[in-house]
């Protein structure tokens, strides 16, 4: 995922309504796996081409709730942007921070187009956690690649000012589908070869 903040796009949270925060949800199966499984269903237009997915184009699925409140329908576009501030640098030249009033660098502004609109199929079911039922509803899923696109164009920026300590708006779920259930115990062997000591 990729957290952005936007003044320009409302968030849905049960009844209240607020600017705010937002996640770019990454996915690299095309017909996204929170409707494979149930979680979401498919209320307007459709999933993502391998094309898109491969390319990291500038499309989107979003959640019916968000874009209802942004007057969103299949086919419109809304952009995002992320101011980029100058950032501080330690005495190794290690990325640090940022400090409050810092010079902006630079306005990074994305244009997406909603291909598709998903709604959370039972959401008292499916989630327990007030939090988790309004990140569905506000929930964009893109490509993969479209946040690593993303995130290559914030560390070229940061590449003239420091070392970057690695990003802390990045998180990565790997998620696997098996094609048969009789491969399920042979698949638990070979990924446990690959955790680290102690995993739980």
């Amino acid at each position: 995922t990729y957290s952005f903040s936007s003044k320009e796009l409302k968030s849905y949270y049960g009844e209240e309504m607020d600017e705010g925060f937002f996640e770019l949800t990454g996915v690299e199966y095309p017909n996204i796996m929170d409707v494979e499984e149930g979680i979401m269903t498919l209320v307007d237009g459709r999933t993502f081409s391998e094309v898109e997915i491969t390319n990291g184009d500038n499309v989107v699925v979003v959640a019916q709730e968000f874009a209802q409140l942004n007057k969103l329908s299949v086919g419109s576009t809304f952009k995002f942007s992320e101011v980029i501030y100058e950032p501080d640098v330690d005495e190794e030249g290690k990325i640090v921070g940022v400090s409050d009033g810092a010079p902006t660098i630079t306005v990074i502004e994305r244009e997406l187009k909603v291909i598709g609109i998903v709604k959370q199929m039972n959401p008292d079911q499916t989630t327990n956690k007030e939090w988790q039922t309004g990140m569905k509803e506000n929930v964009i899923y893109c490509s993969n690649k479209l946040i690593t696109n993303i995130e290559d164009t914030y560390i070229g920026l940061m590449a003239d000012y420091g070392e970057l300590p690695g990003s802390q708006d990045t998180y990565i779920e790997p998620i696997f589908v098996l094609k048969d259930n009789s491969m399920l115990n042979d698949f638990k062997v070979e990924v446990s070869e690959l955790l680290p000591e102690h995993y739980m």
